[in-house]
């Protein structure tokens, strides 16, 4: 079993992976990282927690526009719908329904409820990005 922890380049059974420091997030205890997966010809990005009072820097770190962002933890609803503009994201993935409803509001978005993700690069909408809770089964 391989572990994906930290910054750093990974490859496990063909899917690269790799792990971007967010040093303006980062402290004495924690160290973010945002990994940026690449598989099935789909760019993901997954991104924890995020401060309010952080910025966009490390976005110079990803080469390729994300098709998938999955959003973990508590986050800033303007910073993260500029960020998702940014990205150029065509799904964002909320872990927790509070987060799907701030960018829902901030995003002007109906947000689809799911317990199962299956992606493929052609149900994705090139006009719009879709925004998803992901619930627990």
């Amino acid at each position: 079993m391989e572990i994906i922890q930290g910054p750093g380049e990974y490859e496990v059974s063909g899917v690269k992976i790799r792990g971007v420091n967010l040093e303006k997030e980062s402290d004495k205890k924690n160290l973010r990282t945002m990994y940026l997966v690449q598989m099935d010809d789909l760019n993901l990005c997954i991104l924890g927690p995020m401060n309010k009072n952080s910025d966009e820097s490390f976005l110079e770190d990803i080469d390729n526009r994300v098709d998938v962002l999955f959003i973990d933890g508590e986050i800033d609803a303007k910073k993260m719908a500029s960020l998702i503009k940014n990205l150029d994201s065509r799904l964002v993935v909320c872990r927790s329904e509070s987060n799907a409803k701030i960018l829902s509001k901030e995003l002007g978005q109906p947000v689809e409820t799911t317990d199962r993700l299956n992606v493929k690069r052609k149900d994705l909408s090139e006009e719009e990005t879709k925004l998803l809770w992901l619930t627990e089964k």
